[in-house]
C-alpha cells in the first residue's frame, strides 16, 4: 500500500524531501550511506529555493534487455544535501555618490559582502576598492581624508541616531506661550535624548501660540555634539489640555503629513524627511 501511494504522488520531475518514512526492514540501518560529494556542485547550478536530494539507499540496476526491478519502500527515503554555510567576508568599496548616513563621494567602507553587492554595487552607489578605482577616485579619497574628521569615534553615529527621532512639543491649549530652549530640553528628554540647553539651536523666527493652525506642524531644531557636529531633529507641535473631552489625539511618530510651521521652511523639512528615509534604507 505504501509503495502505491509513493507511485501516485511522487513524480520524477519533482524534488521532494522525506526524512522520516517508516520502513520495517531492520537491515536498512546497516546499509552504508552513499557518497554525495559529487552532488554538491549541483547546489550552485540550481535555484535558491529548489532543494537537492538523493536516495538514502541505492536502486538496483536491471539486467541488459531485462525487466525493470520493482522499487521497495526503502528506495523512497530521501536525504537533503545541505552545504556548509560560510559567512561572506567584508568587501571594501569606494562611494561614487553621497550616501546619507554612510559618507560622501570618495569614502571607503568595509561592508558585509551580501549587503555591499545588493545595496551599493548593483545600484551603482559604490565600486570595488581596486587599485584602478583608487587611482581613478584619488582626488575624492584625499579630500575625504583631509576634511571628514569627527570629534570622537561615536559622534557620527550619535548624530545619525538623533536625526531618527521625532520630538513632540506639548504646548498649552489655553495659555499663551512661545517655544524656548527649556521647552526643547523637555521634549528631547521625553524622546530619550538628554541634552543641555546651550547645545540646542531653535529656528530664528519665534514660534508662538496657542494657534490651531500650528497643530501637527513641524519644524527642525539642531543639537550640537562636542561643539562641532550639528545633528538635526524633527519637532512636532501638539496642543495639550487636561480636559479629556478637549484633548487632541497624538499621532504615532514619523506619521505624515509633514507640514512645516512656516511655509518658507517646506523645502528644508521635505529635504530632511527624504534624507532620513535614505538613512533608514542604508542602515547596516
Amino acid at each position: 500500500m505504501l509503495r502505491v501511494l509513493f507511485r501516485q504522488y511522487l513524480k520524477p520531475s519533482e524534488s521532494v524531501f522525506m526524512s522520516n518514512v517508516p520502513v520495517r526492514n531492520k537491515h536498512i540501518s546497516r546499509t552504508p550511506v552513499p557518497d554525495t560529494s559529487k552532488l554538491i556542485p549541483l547546489l550552485d547550478e540550481t535555484q535558491l529555493f529548489v532543494p537537492v536530494v538523493h536516495r538514502r539507499h541505492e536502486v538496483p540496476l536491471r539486467k541488459v534487455n531485462g525487466p525493470g526491478r520493482k522499487l521497495r519502500s526503502r528506495h523512497y527515503v530521501y536525504d537533503q544535501i545541505v552545504p556548509g554555510t560560510v559567512p561572506m567576508p567584508d568587501v571594501e568599496v569606494i562611494l561614487v555618490q553621497d550616501v546619507p548616513g554612510k559618507g560622501v563621494k570618495g569614502t571607503k567602507l568595509n561592508i558585509p559582502g551580501d549587503k555591499a553587492y545588493a545595496e551599493f554595487l548593483i545600484p551603482q552607489y559604490a565600486v570595488y576598492a581596486s587599485p584602478e578605482n583608487e587611482l581613478k577616485y584619488a582626488a575624492e579619497i584625499k579630500e575625504v581624508a583631509n576634511n571628514a574628521q569627527f570629534s570622537t569615534l561615536s559622534a557620527q553615529k550619535t548624530a545619525l541616531c538623533i536625526s531618527q527621532h521625532t520630538a513632540f512639543f506639548f504646548m498649552n491649549m489655553k495659555n499663551p506661550w512661545t517655544i524656548e530652549k527649556w521647552h526643547a530640553r523637555v521634549a528631547f528628554r521625553q524622546a530619550g535624548i538628554v541634552v543641555p540647553e546651550d547645545c540646542i539651536e531653535l529656528p530664528k523666527q519665534p514660534i508662538s501660540g496657542p494657534d490651531p493652525d500650528k497643530q501637527g506642524k513641524h519644524f527642525i531644531a539642531y543639537i550640537t555634539i562636542n561643539g562641532k557636529e550639528r545633528a538635526p531633529i524633527l519637532c512636532r507641535i501638539n496642543h495639550f489640555i487636561n480636559d479629556e473631552d478637549q484633548k487632541i489625539a497624538v499621532p504615532p511618530r514619523f506619521t505624515p503629513p509633514f507640514d512645516p510651521v512656516f511655509e518658507e521652511d517646506r523645502a528644508q523639512v521635505d529635504a530632511f524627511i527624504h534624507n532620513r528615509s535614505e538613512i533608514q534604507r542604508f542602515n547596516i
